[in-house]
């Protein structure tokens, strides 16, 4: 559970930062929280691709994608339409991810997806649904639970008070 958490916070830091964008004609730099889809980003290299975008200028454009795909060689992009059947994200070179990071050239971007909506936005649910799913994790007894152990154990083990046997009861739960 505490690696989960942890994990899912190292994702939000990860991801945090500053965009570079063109609204009405003009270039400003804001918190990439304020990223909207529609959004012209501009990539430059030694940045973080703030939102998924589609490519819409690519001009030797490299990214490290190895965050979402393990890949620890960069990845050329290109503008441009791509096959229909192009469905993995190490195959989709007409598009950059958030968090993501320009290792050369520059480019322009569509932003389509932002927040949880981004393929690292899908990771980080996945991450923490597993605090959900988690098999050991401990619970407290209810009044239901004592009621049936105590109909149970109708007569005290070695004579041991009822609530000794609670906790023996409890610590067996949580195990």
């Amino acid at each position: 559970e505490g690696k989960a958490q942890n994990t899912l916070l190292a994702l939000k830091k990860f991801v945090q930062g500053s965009a570079t964008v063109l609204r009405e004609k003009k270039i400003l730099i804001i918190p990439d929280g304020e990223v909207v889809p529609g959004d012209i980003l501009l990539l430059q290299e030694g940045e973080r691709v703030p939102a998924d975008a589609r490519l819409i200028d690519a001009r030797s454009l490299r990214m490290d994608e190895s965050m979402l795909t393990g890949e620890s060689l960069s990845v050329q992009k290109m503008s441009g339409a791509m096959p229909a059947e192009t469905l993995q994200i190490q195959d989709m070179r007409n598009f950059v991810f958030k968090g993501t990071s320009v290792v050369g050239g520059s480019g322009r971007a569509v932003a389509v997806a932002t927040g949880l909506s981004t393929e690292i936005g899908k990771i980080s649910k996945e991450v923490a649904s597993i605090h959900e799913e988690l098999p050991l994790q401990p619970r407290r007894p209810t009044p239901e639970m004592l009621a049936y152990a105590r109909a149970l154990l109708a007569r005290p083990a070695g004579g041991q008070p009822w609530h000794a046997q609670e906790r023996l009861l409890a610590h067996w739960m949580v195990q």
